[in-house]
């Protein structure tokens, strides 16, 4: 309803019906519009014959032009439009949301009846539930071959998409808000600008930190007066959302949210040639807003806030120095935050080539267990580099290190690290972060390669100058923690090791909530180093499975813990069938002689008929002993494991042999004090108990293994009752993170 003239038109095509029913006074046929409108409205006002009546304004979005001649009487007036400005003139507002998810799908399939349910949801997803838009984007692809998700795309890009309008209302929705924009412009120039400032950032919220963060010089001189005041910028947003283009967020607050369809509107008006002005617009507030401290879990939420509008800012493909920056700081800030999923798809936007912007490309890589990808990114990282470049090469050269380490290369990942940690000691003894980084480095080389001793006391020294240096919460600190309980357990200081990590796990959730991966990671350490007692394992492997997917690093290393828990409870099948489960995406991911693909296929081993599992332990002792060598622990581990199967099998002379033999060298490489060790000896012992004439010698060696466990670790421990009554013990091979 587009003004008076033509609601003058409509009442007076009214009014012969209703004079002519009253009977009072005929029409003339040359009464104008005017006159017979005004006998309509009479004849409403005084509900003779019709009291109850009702009139249906559609469109009505002029409420000024037409106010004056809305009816009065016993009926009712229905009107619906996108101008709020109606309840200046008494009327009712009553808010028509969109649909509900389920009801747009119910209204796709039964216009388009060739669509699936997902793909139902993904289209009205894509439209914003808006009845008008379902309708005719549904219709249309009723009787189109395009997919459903290259339309989908097309909507969300804010191409040109194909639609088909229904009989009683031919008007596509693109003209729709069009048409709306347009009222808009004839009516408030300087809002219609503002509108088009906020486009630039749409759909869905825009924070108003954001707006005032654009540059003065980027946007009109009328657009930065509305930003330098307040006021007249929350009139400006009311006079906008009175025209329902916009509105005030309830996602978050001091933002207003735009609805995809009207920032399409805007810029199809929008030349191309200008397109690129824009982009700067978005980068220059993007620069202004931000925080510049990605490793500050205080300053998240503003990153937050703003990733979504890094890709429209054009800072991926830019090639200036400030939108590098701006893009590795994001980069780092995602990383850190454990959102993988969206850094990754950024990094592989960023069309940049610098150092910086491929290290970060590697990082997450890294971190989503792309090793061999990784590697190649960090190499070509550290041969860009120059001698000048030397702090830049200590750190490309920790980052090589941990790729290796991902890829299982352990001594090469050593010979890497113990030089970086020696030129570190004597170029830059007195440099702190540099001096940490080849500790750290230095530190998972060790830990891999079984030597814990070691690898805790580099590991407490970079703990220490992180404290000291940083503070107790700062993120390297945090990481350090776990990095030293691990080192910690592993030499066989338990208590030590529980010590710090109990309440290292309290402040990481604090930090960094309780769904951080590196939240997860410190639970599951918690959890090996108290055995479970108060951590509940296959919860959090279902939330590290939500949280990053089936195949991250520290999906699957908790899940090897989730196998265990489930064997010890003797529910074989499940445990056989997680173990399983693990043991294949380790090969899918690494490769089938990976010492984590053969570990993890040692513990499916354990959950397998005697038989089948010797063939399948003699196999990984033997890839093991390739992979790492004879004295590694995982080694070890698999060869009291395939002792036992031998004693299962009958074959005690074997099993006595490979026992006392891996007992041997595990005291050689870890002590003779090491759980490992004891735990060698107490195989050993149980092996024994079932020969003639070793009954004597197992006696011995139990009394003594168990006695010196129990001075480790307390009477109570399970570990140490399950010795006093002859449990033979089975070791689990255990992931380490990289």
């Amino acid at each position: 309803m587009d003004g008076r003239p033509p609601l003058e038109a409509r009442l007076a095509a009214l009014a012969p019906v209703l004079v002519r029913v009253v009977g009072e006074v005929g029409v003339r046929q040359d009464a104008k519009d005017a006159d017979l409108a005004r006998a309509a409205l009479e004849a409403l006002r005084r509900g003779d014959p019709y009291r109850r009546w009702l009139i249906v304004l559609d469109d009505a979005d002029d409420p000024e032009a037409i106010a004056g001649l809305l009816p009065a009487g016993g009926g009712h007036v229905l009107i619906t439009s996108r101008n709020r400005a109606w309840a200046d003139h008494y009327a009712e507002l009553l808010e028509i949301p969109p649909l509900n998810r389920t009801e747009s799908v119910a209204l796709v399939r039964r216009r388009a009846p060739r669509i699936g349910p997902e793909d139902a949801d993904r289209l009205a997803a894509a439209v914003e539930d808006l009845p008008l838009a379902l309708d005719q984007t549904a219709g249309w692809l009723d009787g189109a071959s395009t997919p459903v998700a290259e339309y989908v795309r097309m909507v969300s890009d804010g191409e040109p998409n194909p639609v088909r309008p229904a009989a009683d209302y031919p008007m596509p929705y693109h003209a729709a808000f069009k048409d709306l924009i347009t009222r808009l412009r004839e009516t408030t120039k300087a809002a219609a600008e503002l509108l088009r400032v906020c486009a630039l950032f749409g759909p869905g919220p825009v924070p108003l930190a954001l707006l005032r963060a654009i540059p003065a010089g980027q946007v009109s001189p009328a657009v930065a007066a509305l930003l330098e005041n307040p006021s007249q910028l929350e009139l400006a947003i009311g006079k906008l959302a009175q025209w329902s283009v916009m509105r005030w967020s309830a996602l978050e607050d001091e933002a207003v949210w735009m609805s995809r369809f009207v920032r399409d509107a805007v810029r199809r008006r929008t030349p191309e040639d200008k397109r690129e002005k824009d982009a700067r617009v978005v980068r220059g507030a993007l620069v202004a807003a931000d925080p510049r401290r990605p490793d500050d879990p205080a300053a998240w939420s503003r990153y937050a806030r703003l990733v979504p509008y890094l890709e429209q800012s054009g800072a991926l493909e830019s090639p200036d120095a400030a939108s590098r920056r701006l893009v590795v700081g994001f980069l780092t800030y995602l990383t850190l935050s454990g959102d993988y999923e969206t850094g990754t798809h950024l990094a592989e936007r960023a069309a940049n080539a610098h150092p910086d912007l491929m290290a970060h490309r590697a990082a997450l890589l890294r971190e989503t267990g792309h090793y061999v990808a990784a590697e190649a990114l960090d190499r070509s990282v550290l041969a860009s580099l120059t001698e000048s470049d030397a702090p830049g090469a200590l750190v490309a050269t920790a980052r090589l290190a941990a790729d290796l380490l991902g890829l299982g290369r352990y001594a090469e990942a050593y010979r890497l690290a113990r030089r970086q940690h020696d030129l570190c000691a004597v170029h830059r003894p007195e440099e702190g972060a540099q001096m940490r980084i080849a500790q750290r480095s230095l530190s998972r080389s060790l830990r891999m390669l079984g030597s814990y001793a070691e690898a805790a006391q580099l590991s407490g020294k970079a703990l220490d100058g992180a404290r000291a240096e940083l503070g107790p919460t700062a993120l390297v600190t945090l990481a350090c923690e776990t990095e030293l309980a691990y080192d910690l357990r592993l030499s066989g200081r338990y208590e030590q090791a529980l010590a710090l990590q109990v309440p290292s796990v309290e402040r990481h959730r604090a930090l960094l909530g309780a769904g951080h991966p590196w939240t997860l990671a410190a639970q599951y350490h918690l959890w090996l180093c108290d055995e479970g007692r108060d951590t509940d394992i296959h919860a959090l492997s279902h939330r590290a499975r939500r949280l990053l997917g089936e195949d991250a690093p520290l999906t699957l290393m908790i899940g090897t813990g989730a196998a265990r828990v489930l064997r010890h409870a003797g529910e074989l099948e499940r445990a056989k069938s997680v173990a399983e489960e693990t043991m294949a995406r380790y090969r899918a991911a690494l490769g089938d002689r990976h010492p984590y693909t053969i570990g993890a296929r040692a513990n499916h081993a354990c959950t397998l008929p005697a038989g089948f599992a010797l063939e399948v332990l003699d196999t990984s002792l033997m890839e093991m002993t390739a992979a790492v060598g004879e004295h590694h622990p995982w080694t070890l581990g698999i060869a009291l494991n395939t002792a036992a199967k031998y004693l299962a099998m009958g074959r005690q002379e074997e099993a006595c042999a490979m026992g006392r033999e891996t007992a041997r060298r595990a005291a050689e490489a870890l002590g003779e004090r090491h759980p490992l060790t004891l735990m060698a000896r107490l195989a050993l012992a149980a092996d024994l108990g079932e020969t003639e004439g070793g009954r004597d010698e197992a006696r011995t060696v139990r009394r003594g293994a168990t006695s010196a466990l129990e001075a480790q670790w307390g009477p109570r421990h399970s570990q140490v009752l399950a010795a006093w009554q002859h449990h033979r013990p089975v070791w689990d091979f255990e992931p380490l993170p990289i």
